[in-house]
């Protein structure tokens, strides 16, 4: 991935501004050089020229000899400084609003909704229910109304984030001693799918007594835990 600048005759450079965050990566036949962003500064005709001498080492046919520079698009320098100034670099495009002027962008930050609006940037790490509508937050954007609507497809994806983040704490927790058996009962510390459920549901019965015991609980937790791969609270 990259912009192909032609040097000399039928020989160039790639030039990758969208790969790494840290450094612009300029490629050669066979090497390559790395540039930070802060070390290619504009000269007096406000061209950004790079130093690509080690590169002529990597040329693989004699006589023929790359130039030193290279000079990188400004255009491409600028975009790339737009995607790390909104934080969306690398990130992909997860879904956009069009019906929004100008059209917001949304993208998933690791367990988070960023929503990007022209140069404004909102995150979210929850769904709001807004008269019964779901939305998110979006203060920074300096609208008049606090909240959005949030597409259904972009819905989809953070709320299967989300169930997916939940998920990560799952473990058995201890009820109690049972009057009954002497047992110690545990119960799930989240509902899970009933797919999932089904894989261990034979080790569990149905409970209709006092808080807490109601619900499914099972006195099997090793199996439970080796079944599901989760954790045992307390252990």
């Amino acid at each position: 991935m990259g912009l192909y600048i032609p040097l000399y005759y039928n020989f160039g450079v790639v030039v990758d501004t969208l790969s790494d965050p840290e450094y612009i990566i300029i490629e050669g036949d066979t090497k390559e050089v790395r540039i930070k962003d802060d070390d290619l500064k504009p000269n007096s005709e406000g061209k950004y020229i790079a130093n690509i001498v080690e590169l002529r080492h990597s040329n693989r046919f004699p006589g023929i000899v790359f130039p030193d520079t290279a000079e990188i698009p400004a255009d491409i320098l600028e975009e790339r400084a737009r995607l790390k100034h909104l934080d969306i670099f690398g990130k992909v495009i997860i879904g956009i609003d069009w019906s929004k002027k100008p059209e917001i962008y949304f993208y998933l930050d690791d367990c988070r909704l960023q929503a990007v609006q022209g140069e404004k940037v909102v995150y979210a790490d929850e769904i709001v229910l807004t008269y019964g509508r779901k939305t998110i937050n979006i203060e920074a954007f300096g609208l008049k109304h606090k909240f959005l609507e949030l597409p259904e497809d972009i819905i989809q994806i953070f709320e299967n984030v989300l169930s997916d983040k939940e998920m990560e704490s799952l473990c058995l927790i201890p009820v109690g001693e049972s009057l009954l058996d002497g047992e110690v009962w545990y119960r799930l510390s989240l509902d899970i799918p009933p797919e999932r459920f089904n894989w261990v549901k034979d080790l569990f019965e149905f409970y209709t007594g006092d808080e807490p015991w109601q619900g499914q609980l099972t006195k099997n937790p090793a199996k439970v835990s080796q079944i599901l791969g989760i954790p045992i609270k307390g252990e």
